[in-house]
């Protein structure tokens, strides 16, 4: 589920979760994600499976055995590839979901994880803009989307730019899901649309001409 495409190194990389049977009883009918893996293509029709990048149980804040990897995405910047991730935090106090970053020199990988998530981001579905003048934005979902300058680091974000519900399910018709890109000076936000029924049956888009917005609903 929730494939990330991306373009290294004249291949085309598909980052996605990765869903399998449940080895325990409460998420027998729910989603179990314990790891990722990388696919990789030159023609896009023969993939190689470049096998695990990633696993619950050797990320350090990661709650053993929550099976919770769920939507990633992959940048490079500066020498070095970093991936997006989203689980569920251990340790007393912590609830819902939070957002790490895991580092290598292959977009391939071995991916070696930060010890911590990113202080300031609480959700999923993490999607990193590397913009035309090399400031990097990180957008996550939670009840809309929000958005924040990451520092030259890629682990840390500038929190003087944080914005919260720049996509909202009110005026944008928002349910989750997130990719973002720029195109002749204008920026692009897509998303799985909510339904009259509550079922996110559609993609939706919204335009603005900043990478953090206003953005207007198109549709």
């Amino acid at each position: 589920a929730d494939p990330t495409a991306r373009v290294f190194n004249g291949k085309v990389y598909i980052y996605p979760s990765h869903d399998i049977p449940s080895p325990i009883d409460r998420l027998k009918e729910w989603f179990c994600m314990a790891d990722y893996h990388v696919f990789s293509s030159t023609n896009l029709t023969d993939w190689t499976d470049h096998g695990v990048i990633l696993t619950q149980n050797k990320v350090p804040w990661v709650q053993p055995d929550s099976y919770s990897m769920w939507a990633p995405d992959c940048v490079y910047k500066d020498g070095k590839y970093y991936f997006y991730f989203p689980s569920t935090p251990q340790g007393e106090g912590r609830r819902g979901f939070s957002i790490g970053v895991a580092i290598a020199d292959s977009p391939e990988g071995p991916f070696t994880p930060e010890a911590e998530p990113i202080k300031g981001v609480g959700g999923i579905d993490p999607c990193v803009l590397i913009d035309t003048d090399g400031e990097a934005y990180i957008y996550w979902s939670g009840r809309g989307i929000s958005v924040a300058k990451l520092k030259p680091n890629m682990k840390e974000l500038d929190l003087s730019t944080l914005k919260d519900s720049i996509i909202t399910e009110k005026d944008h018709f928002f349910h989750e899901g997130i990719q973002m890109f720029k195109r002749n000076g204008i920026y692009y936000l897509v998303y799985a649309n909510i339904e009259r029924h509550g079922m996110a049956t559609s993609l939706g888009y919204s335009t603005s001409t900043s990478p953090t917005g206003p953005f207007k609903y198109q549709g």
